[in-house]
């Protein structure tokens, strides 16, 4: 059982505190814009993804692992969307 801890711990720690959101990043200490309510609006659908208030890990680490590529998916898009905007400026 410990080991598949660790492998919890690791799998969280790798993309998520490592990974492209720095830590420093979690804290909405000194910014401008100090309403939650976009993290509200995710917490809200996280939750409502969970389905229940008390579910197993296992459905526990696929909701993680679905909400993992969907965020790859967001920054993919985001990527994409930054480098056409710098496309028409350097054709401009």
């Amino acid at each position: 059982m410990s080991a598949s801890l660790d492998d919890l711990f690791v799998y969280f720690k790798i993309p998520w505190a490592d990974g492209v959101v720095p830590i420093k990043m979690w804290s909405f200490h000194n910014v401008d814009h100090r309403t939650n309510n976009t993290s509200e609006a995710y917490n809200l659908r996280f939750a409502t993804r969970l389905s229940r208030k008390h579910p197993n890990i296992w459905s526990f680490i696929q909701l993680m692992q679905s909400e993992h590529a969907r965020f790859e998916h967001i920054l993919i898009q985001l990527d994409t969307l930054y480098n056409r905007f710098h496309e028409k400026e350097l054709l401009s």
